[in-house]
């Protein structure tokens, strides 16, 4: 959210969120992570 001033590109996050989302599984519902995988605190 940042435009041409975003840290990432949009490629990177969406790569980077597809891999997250692939290793979910049940033990990470309610759990909040960046497109890193890095758990946030809520």
């Amino acid at each position: 959210m940042g435009g041409v001033n975003a840290d990432i590109s949009v490629l990177d996050s969406v790569a980077g969120m597809r891999k997250v989302i692939a290793a979910l599984d049940a033990e990470d519902t309610g759990t909040f992570r960046d497109h890193k995988g890095a758990s946030i605190a809520w």
